[in-house]
């Protein structure tokens, strides 16, 4: 869920992404109002095209200042999730996620989360994919590696659970004009669109060109659902010679791709 804010002169925009429509726009009015900023209404009181609400603050700096806070504190997001406002949504939807670097020790847990992110991506859900221990011995193999060539983010929820990850290579030039490889990325089903996808993007592409790498690809499946999730971060896709699309995407500019992941939250954490 996003938060963004712009001030007018006498009032202020509030975007709201992704869409919530009927729901999100009555959550919203009531969240503002129990601060006590009165008179909220759609954006010219016409439907919510733009998913967006106009705050009529007048000239009070103390109802801007109240709206703001609200803002930036994300109690929207989290009366949403939290069903505090009768969503009712279950007990982990609010909680802040924190990434780091993936670390040797690491190994076992994304074995776990390797196995059951890949089996609710490629299998249904059903436990088909590679075993636990095939998964844990691929990492403590990839941890062997010392020489720099790859990397991996891990996010952890604040119980300190792995929900994602992800993980950049060097590109081997089979595609060119890419030199960095998107080489995996993962998000437990429960914790899609929490924002933990776009904060792995960005880490993944501010490492690479910290490395001075400034594109990067991905290969994955023609009809994998999480294609319009690259696509929503600027992705083109890849075509064989033949003119066939078989689940590639790339990214030609990474600078590109860090300015459309940044958002309001720190650079390590994300609140849900």
């Amino acid at each position: 869920m996003i938060l963004a804010a712009c001030f007018s002169s006498s009032a202020l925009i509030v975007s709201v992404t992704p869409s919530r429509n009927v729901i999100f726009t009555w959550l919203m009015v009531e969240a503002l109002r129990k601060l006590n900023v009165s008179d909220v209404c759609p954006v010219d009181d016409k439907p919510m095209r733009e998913n967006e609400l106009l705050v009529h603050a007048g000239k009070s700096l103390r109802l801007h200042t109240l709206t703001m806070q609200f803002v930036k504190s994300h109690l929207v997001t989290e009366a949403i999730e939290a069903g505090s406002l009768g969503l009712g949504l279950g007990d982990d939807a609010t909680m802040l996620f924190h990434i780091r670097a993936a670390r040797k020790d690491d190994a076992p847990a994304l074995a776990r989360l390797h196995v059951q992110a890949f089996n609710e991506t490629h299998c249904g859900g059903r436990a088909d994919g590679p075993s636990f221990e095939l998964r844990e011995h691929q990492w403590r193999e990839a941890f062997t590696v010392n020489d720099g060539s790859w990397f991996c983010f891990v996010v952890e929820d604040d119980k300190g659970m792995s929900v994602g990850f992800a993980q950049g290579t060097p590109h081997d030039g089979g595609v060119p004009g890419f030199v960095g490889e998107l080489n995996k990325i993962y998000v437990l089903r429960r914790f899609h669109r929490r924002g933990i996808g776009r904060l792995l993007l960005r880490h993944v592409a501010r490492r690479f060109i910290e490395r001075g790498v400034t594109s990067m690809l991905l290969f994955g499946e023609a009809t994998n659902p999480s294609n319009g999730f690259y696509e929503a971060f600027g992705a083109e896709r890849l075509y064989s010679r033949s003119g066939e699309f078989h689940g590639g995407y790339g990214w030609r500019d990474l600078h590109k791709l860090v300015a459309q992941c940044s958002g309001a939250q720190h650079d390590d954490t994300v609140a849900s």
